[in-house]
């Protein structure tokens, strides 16, 4: 302990580390200590909260004796620090020295934070201790190292709306699993969402033990998952502070490359996810090549591919596991075109060529459009019912998928559960789909107008008849598949003990804080005053 004294004379008090009982900031066991310790500096800033403390002779002779009342010694020890560090001495908390303590022989320890009179000063010393960075690893890493037979994983699905759409539909299709394996991989899922997310889903119902709307700020976990891109600084922070392992999933990279939806912060939200996550999880290998190439940072971190379900009979809505007829009233045949009103999305120029190409033929369009045409009716999306979804995949005669740019698509896989050919826009994306779904031959790409119209009157006239359709992948993934691969990147990563990305992570939030700080500073001169409280003497 004399070590950090001996290396600045005004380093006036050095404490051990406690462990037992139940003092402020005690370890629960040697064990935990010595794992924890073994990633944190040998020494680091700290505020006197009681005993056990070294002090040197020059402080107590300066600014002793010390003056408790009864045998609060917590106190009093606490009182003379704030007095020495009012003339330029501080405190150090020596992580290389373990000092045993009970309940009932910690006598004099420090049980609660010291009340002082006069000393603002020593509060706001233990409000700005506890957002350093090496304060927050050593809570993180407490968490991470304490013996338990679960480990604690949070999956933040705050970005769940509450509505239909391709993101709802990824998230609510990986919690059944997370919650099914969560004793094999000896886990306890948490799921963080909005109230009214989880109201429009019903998932109150379904997982009762495992929601929670809002978290405590001391409510840390072992490993935190993101299941879509962060849009914001404060949802990377949110993960950093909670958990040592940070995941998250990359749908796509539309966001970003197209600027007429990027929001001007974006470009500095996804280097930091970059730089700083220690996994990252795609729907696609497209994904991961797109991300990996616009942000090379992300190669350092361990990459993985879960990809969504490949298993067409999976996208059944409900028991619906059979070919059904047409609707009673319903009008065969026809197109049904999905999108909605993004440019990337290819809608309006593909709904155009359609309704010129087949005149007479009806054409059923999930998504907006901004023009009127005579032979094509409008489907909202993100409101309709699964059922009503999947009759409109099986009634149709085609689904034409006119997306310039996707991270997987989903609505692909709905018309092939129910035999429907696919009629795609062609892709790096598509040709990966055909692959892994080898040998169903369901997706017919197209790169023009020409070979859409050529490909959809194929489907008109049945030259492409569901029954060439039918059938499963030779090895089908499944959303099973997908929340192990997701899950097996939580153990790896908590089996990983190098903890560089945690540190520089904390490091760059807790100056990003501060920024804050100061910023409020600005326009609140009040919390750069200088305080001159009356001393005892005085």
């Amino acid at each position: 302990m004399i070590e950090p004294a001996l290396r600045d004379p005004l380093f006036g008090f050095v404490m051990p580390l406690t462990v037992g009982g139940s003092s402020l900031g005690a370890f629960p066991s040697d064990s935990v200590a010595r794992d924890v310790m073994g990633h944190m500096p040998y020494d680091m800033q700290r505020v006197v909260e009681g005993p056990p403390v070294l002090v040197r002779s020059e402080v107590l002779l300066d600014f002793g004796p010390l003056e408790a009342e009864g045998d609060d010694l917590s106190r009093a020890l606490a009182s003379l620090f704030i007095r020495a560090n009012r003339r330029g001495y501080s405190a150090r908390l020596c992580n290389a020295v373990f000092f045993p303590v009970a309940d009932e022989t910690c006598g004099g320890v420090a049980r609660a934070v010291p009340a002082l009179e006069r000393a603002s000063d020593y509060y706001k010393a233990l409000d700005g201790q506890t957002t350093q960075p090496e304060t927050r690893l050593e809570a993180l890493l407490t968490q991470r190292f304490l013996p338990k037979e679960r480990r604690d994983v949070l999956f933040d699905i705050r970005n769940l709306a509450p509505g239909y759409n391709g993101t709802a539909q990824h998230i609510l299709s990986l919690l059944p699993h997370f919650v099914g394996l969560a004793e094999q991989y000896a886990i306890w899922p948490c799921f963080w969402v909005l109230p009214q997310s989880a109201a429009f889903h019903n998932l109150a119902a379904l997982y009762p033990e495992f929601l929670v709307h809002e978290l405590p700020g001391d409510r840390l976990f072992d490993a935190c998952v993101r299941l879509s891109q962060p849009w914001s600084f404060s949802e990377l922070r949110d993960q950093a502070y909670r958990s040592s392992v940070n995941i998250y999933a990359v749908l796509d990279t539309i966001a970003w490359d197209c600027h007429y939806v990027r929001m001007p912060h974006l470009d500095g939200v996804w280097r930091s996810l970059a730089e700083f996550a220690d996994g990252l999880l795609y729907i696609s290998d497209f994904s991961r090549k797109r991300f990996n190439s616009r942000f090379p940072a992300s190669k350092h971190a361990e990459n993985v591919v879960a990809y969504c379900s490949m298993n067409p009979p999976e996208y059944l809505a409900g028991s619906q596991q059979v070919l059904l007829p047409a609707a009673e009233g319903e009008q065969a045949p026809y197109i049904l075109v999905c999108g909605n009103s993004y440019y990337h999305k290819g809608l309006n120029e593909t709904v155009h060529a359609l309704s010129a190409g087949f005149p007479s033929v009806r054409i059923k369009v999930i998504g907006e459009l901004k023009s009127q045409f005579h032979n094509v009716e409008q489907v909202p999306s993100g409101n309709q019912s699964a059922e009503t979804m999947a009759a409109l995949y099986r009634n149709c005669v085609c689904l034409v998928f006119p997306s310039f740019y996707e991270g997987f698509g989903l609505p692909i896989f709905e018309a092939l559960a129910f035999a429907r050919p696919v009629v795609a826009r062609h892709s790096e994306l598509i040709d990966e789909l055909c692959e892994k779904i080898d040998p169903v031959k369901g997706i017919f790409p197209f790169s023009n107008d020409s070979e859409l119209l050529r490909t959809v009157k194929r489907c008109l006239t049945r030259a492409i008849a569901p029954d060439a359709i039918s059938g499963k992948p030779g090895q089908p993934y499944t959303w099973k598949d997908s929340a192990e691969d997701i899950l097996r990147l939580v153990d790896r990563s908590l089996a990983n003990v190098n903890l560089d990305r945690c540190r520089q992570r904390l490091e760059f939030f807790y100056r990003v804080d501060q920024f804050d700080i100061e910023r409020a500073g600005w326009t609140n001169a009040e919390q750069n005053k200088v305080v001159f409280e009356v001393e005892q003497e005085e």
